[in-house]
């Protein structure tokens, strides 16, 4: 079996890139998934217990909303590994059997990850149906800088030694448009590569890319012509 994350903003690590869910991967080699983290908040501003669409849905059926997480997970297939510390919170956890999830309180479950991970210009994860119509919100992204080519998604420079980093290694920080990190790029003589990071924002330049290592977020790796 697979081990991996399964949270409502967080529906398994993104490490396929944006055409398949893991949980899907697994699926499709004969695996199942147990998932980990359900009702955990990290690294999320939100705690999934507080999310209001999850205390809707509970009041609605008349659960706790780490039943209805537990439930949603479950009802997607999914072996869920639940806490307890207390005989009332082993007690809550048994009872996830007895009722069912309607098609809709799933989708819009489905959905968080979506007002989770999607950027300034793309729907992400693009796996997950639109179920709050932000690929139409999304602005359009703008033009790519002449002067580059893409040479490989999903990978990464190796960032040591130092001396393989253009002068100006980073912008700091995500959110930034790919627009912005090649005009940082071209500002520099000695920046030759640039890694974009679709799903955060996040870009880095080098002088040099003789290397590279598996990425995730999204990454695009483009070369200075």
């Amino acid at each position: 079996y697979l081990q991996n994350i399964f949270k409502i903003y967080k529906q398994g690590e993104q490490i396929l890139g944006n055409s398949q869910s893991v949980m899907d991967w697994a699926r499709s080699h004969g695996m199942m998934m147990v998932g980990y983290s359900t009702i955990n908040s990290w690294p999320h501003l939100l705690q999934p217990l507080s999310d209001p669409h999850v205390l809707q849905i509970a009041k609605a059926k008349g659960r706790t909303a780490s039943q209805v997480l537990h439930r949603w997970a479950l009802q997607h297939g999914i072996g869920v590994i639940p806490k307890a510390s207390s005989i009332e919170r082993i007690r809550e956890n048994s009872q996830l059997l007895d009722f069912e999830l309607s098609d809709a309180q799933m989708s819009a479950l489905d959905g968080l990850a979506t007002l989770s991970e999607t950027t300034h210009n793309k729907m992400l994860p693009s796996w997950r149906e639109d179920v709050f119509g932000l690929a139409a919100a999304t602005s359009t992204p703008g033009p790519r800088f002449d002067g580059f080519v893409e040479a490989m998604r999903d990978q990464e420079c190796i960032r040591q030694p130092e001396e393989v980093k253009a002068t100006q290694w980073t912008l700091g920080g995500g959110g930034h448009g790919i627009s912005e990190c090649q005009a940082a790029c071209h500002a520099q003589a000695d920046c030759g590569y640039l890694v974009f990071y679709e799903q955060t924002g996040f870009c880095h330049m080098f002088r040099s890319c003789q290397q590279q290592l598996p990425a995730g977020d999204g990454a695009v790796l483009l070369a200075r012509q």
